[in-house]
């Protein structure tokens, strides 16, 4: 203890042979000099008691408001349980505060001793231990924030661990001594905090014109719902602004945006991360990829609510936020409207695996293994146990501002150096990138991202000026958490509105769960206006290793002219694309065929030419269990067979009829459920096509319905026109010799 005295007030930190020889030699002189009850009292009186108390006097005044001489057997037990490791024993760390038992009992501990050594009865001793055991320790809140709170303590706080962390790492030192070092050698931190975007950022989190939802106060006097927001810089991995909250910031109070204890479910935020991200940066699948916007099968619904009491057998479970089921949807559509089903649909083309190691990559913290599944990795419903998994700002600003970085995810720095009372540097720290993603993966994922934010009026409201824009809503399962993600090429951000008690976040409007479409959409907007006041115009650089080019919306693939006659309009669409993932084949959904234009059946040979008609369609090969909006554009399965009232009939007995079922779909028909720019690309020309120059003998009788030929996309420029067949078979399956050089792009 005399050495420890003599190293705390006479001698430096240096770990020197000479400074260990002096600590003896002078422990050796004071002990000759003076009693041990007066070494015990000076060691008392300057020894770390945690936050800012060095000896009991400040240590009681601290945690307890009152002289240590006023101080109760519980409250000085607990005094006496600090010495031996005042960061894991102080009270007030956000560990301890989720769960108290770790001081608590080192402060039974001391009391036992106490009783053991007969300076308090046993009675006294269980008294004492129930009376812990029920209430805690009894602190004074009024004193740790007026004496322990930081300058700017959302953002100072986290400084501080950084800082104590890295110099046990880098100095080999242990964490009181660094805690010790910081406090008393006159150290400098320079901190990559803006002190404008800090200041403005918490004025804009405490800005109730920002907030649209209920609030209430909670049993501890705090304003609910909370709402944190962190700031960073993607090119540097510099954060230049964090708040932990709104209302009153206290000393080692809950920040939210920063601490990994504090963790949140981040709902359909995940989905440019560990989805959409995952499959392109993957080459599993790319922006024009078209999944189906329909119920999973039921088999896939079995599985999803494996070891749950949910009823798989509704189609509409899992669904989608809206109440539309869109049919045949590209990447870009599916993450502009959030649809949960092309999301989990997207995460069976990737798998699982895959999907963990891009949430890793990107900084989620995952729960234990049995926690994990389809609804964590598409939808971000984590299990949140004891708020360890999940994501906080900090995490969720450093990971969408990898998109903006070319693909470069930076370790977020809160300082950039240390200096000692000389100006020496104790601690440097330099930005850390990890290419976690490929420049092309990066780049289209920063352009659906400005889709999600250019093509909804509500989230367009968070722009500012001219600036671009990309990010990302989340809402978690019943309003609990809502979230927004986003970044510009200078700035990244995330703000998160969530109740401490985990309550749902309800409109004021409407009474119902809040959108994250309007729950921190304006907050976003409003915190990042501020740093871009003076910043010029910037879009990214596009990378060379993608390119741009046509395609076919409902197919992904090359477009052709039945693509641009849709009835809805021309379906063709430009998206990017890695250069060795160009498509190689044609849109093969849509086709052309003679239809009877009153009954909306294919033609057959009873019908009247008068009211046939050419019409184009896409294709589909299954019956869905609901209706799909682009069902009505769906090839239809019934065959005409005349109609008396226009003068005309086909008995079900005609010789040669075809009499196909409606539950039957044609063989040509492609399955929906499979993206077409996933399949294995066809790279034969259209001339392998069967020609319609085969013999006659080949072709069926003029009494079979033409609907039965497989209609063809290929390019027919290699079919001499004389071949066509006659009148009575739809040729017009075949789109015409008209491809544009364009769809031939490498």
């Amino acid at each position: 203890m005399t050495q420890q005295l003599i190293k705390n007030i006479f001698l430096t930190r240096k770990k020197e042979e000479s400074r260990k020889i002096q600590e003896i030699y002078m422990a050796l002189e004071i002990e000759k000099q003076v009693s041990k009850e007066t070494i015990l009292e000076t060691y008392l009186n300057s020894i770390f008691l945690g936050g800012r108390a060095y000896g009991v006097e400040a240590g009681a005044r601290q945690y307890f408001s009152k002289s240590a001489k006023d101080l109760s057997v519980i409250e000085a037990a607990y005094l006496a349980a600090l010495p031996q490791a005042p960061s894991l024993y102080y009270a007030f760390t956000a560990a301890n505060q989720k769960d108290p038992s770790t001081y608590q009992d080192r402060t039974i501990l001391v009391l036992s001793q106490m009783e053991k050594n007969n300076f308090i009865t046993e009675d006294e001793y269980q008294a004492y231990r129930d009376e812990i055991k029920s209430n805690g320790i009894p602190f004074n809140a009024t004193a740790l924030t007026n004496g322990g709170k930081y300058n700017y303590e959302y953002f100072t706080r986290p400084v501080v661990s950084a800082v104590l962390d890295d110099m046990v790492e880098q100095l080999d030192i242990t964490r009181e001594k660094a805690q010790e070092n910081l406090a008393l050698n006159g150290y400098r931190i320079y901190t990559t905090m803006d002190r404008a975007f800090q200041e403005h950022t918490e004025k804009e989190i405490n800005n109730e014109d920002n907030y649209e939802f209920v609030q209430y106060v909670d049993a501890n006097g705090i304003i609910q719902p909370q709402v944190s927001a962190v700031i960073t810089e993607p090119a540097t991995g510099y954060v230049k602004a964090i708040v932990g909250g709104r209302g009153q910031q206290v000393a080692a109070g809950p920040n939210r945006a920063a601490s990994p204890y504090f963790l949140r479910a981040i709902g359909s935020a995940t989905k440019p991360l560990t989805v959409f991200a995952a499959g392109i940066d993957s080459k599993i699948f790319n922006s024009s990829t078209v999944f189906e916007d329909s119920p999973l099968s039921l088999e896939e619904r079995k599985d999803y609510f494996a070891g749950t009491d949910v009823d798989y057998t509704d189609p509409s479970n899992p669904g989608n936020s809206y109440d539309k089921w869109w049919g045949y949807t590209n990447s870009r559509d599916a993450l502009r409207r959030s649809s949960n089903m092309v999301t989990l649909k997207a995460l069976q083309a990737i798998g699982e695996p895959i999907a963990e190691n891009y949430a890793e990559k990107f900084g989620l913290v995952l729960p234990p293994q049995e926690y994990r599944g389809q609804s964590m990795y598409a939808l971000g419903q984590y299990a949140n146990i004891n708020g360890k998994d999940g994501a906080n700002p900090l995490i969720m600003a450093n990971a969408y501002g990898t998109f903006a970085n070319n693909g470069v995810k930076n370790k977020p720095l809160l300082y950039t150096r240390v200096e000692d009372s000389a100006g020496n540097i104790i601690l440097e720290n330099t930005p850390e990138g990890e290419q976690i993603i490929k420049p092309g993966t990066a780049y289209i994922m920063w352009d659906l991202l400005k889709t999600v934010v250019e093509s909804s009026p509500r989230i367009s409201k968070l722009k500012f000026g001219d600036m671009p824009v990309g990010g990302k809503t989340g809402t978690s399962q019943s309003y609990k958490e809502l979230w927004f993600a986003g970044t510009t090429p200078y700035y990244s951000a995330a703000v998160l509105v969530a109740s401490d008690d985990h309550q749902p976040i309800i409109d004021k409007n409407t009474g119902e769960g809040m959108s994250s479409a309007i729950g921190g959409i304006k907050a976003w907007g409003a915190i990042m206006e501020y740093p871009h006041e003076n910043k010029p115009y910037k879009d990214l650089p596009v990378p060379n290793d993608i390119v741009k080019i046509p395609v076919s919306y409902d197919s992904g693939t090359l477009p052709t002219d039945l693509t641009r006659r849709d009835p809805r309009g021309d379906r063709t669409v430009e998206e990017w694309f890695f250069r060795d993932m160009v498509p190689t084949t044609f849109d093969d959904v849509h086709v052309e065929v003679e239809i009877n234009k009153l009954t909306g059946k294919l033609a057959t040979p009873w019908t009247l030419p008068i009211f046939k008609e050419k019409k184009v369609y896409i294709t589909r090969d299954y019956e869905p269990e609901v209706e799909l909006e682009d069902q009505k554009y769906v090839l239809p399965k019934e065959y005409d067979k005349g109609a008396e009232e226009e003068g005309y009939t086909v008995p079900d007995s005609q010789p040669g009829a075809i009499q196909p079922s409606a539950t039957s779909p044609p063989a040509t028909q492609p399955p929906a459920t499979q993206p077409p720019a996933t399949q294995p690309p066809a790279t034969q020309p259209p001339a392998t096509q069967p020609p319609a120059t085969q013999p006659p003998a080949t072709q069926p009788p003029a009494t079979q319905p033409p609907a039965t030929q497989p209609p063809t996309t290929q390019p027919p420029a290699t079919q001499p026109p004389a071949t066509q067949p006659p009148a009575t078979q739809p040729p017009a399956t075949q789109p015409p010799a008209t491809q544009p050089p364009a769809t031939t792009v490498p």
